[in-house]
């Protein structure tokens, strides 16, 4: 019986199939870009970036690593969106004055 437990976990190691049958790794990876609908060259080279800048290895990372990473990702992302509208509604209101509007 032991021994058929230890086949199982090199199976589904090797299947990249772990946490109740999702996949993990590059499966992961590969599926979510796929998923996407975005192009997947891109989507692809950004999921890297975040792995790697997450110290991770592409072929370990699970699907929570995968959820904290997006999490981080969109919280910057939306940030950056929050700090690019605040910066332009300031250059608009600098101008104003200058073009005759209000």
């Amino acid at each position: 019986m032991n021994q058929l437990r230890k086949d199982v976990k090199r199976f589904l190691k090797d299947e990249k199939l772990l946490d109740g049958g999702l996949r993990m790794g590059e499966a992961l990876l590969d599926e979510v870009t796929s998923a996407t609908g975005l192009p997947e060259k891109l989507v692809a080279d950004e999921l890297t970036r975040l792995v790697k800048n997450a110290g991770l290895s592409k072929d370990a990372v699970t699907l929570d690593d995968l959820r904290e990473m997006l999490a981080d990702y969109l919280q910057d992302v939306m940030l950056e969106l929050a700090e690019a509208q605040a910066q332009a509604e300031a250059q608009q209101a600098s101008i104003a004055p200058l073009i005759g509007s209000k």
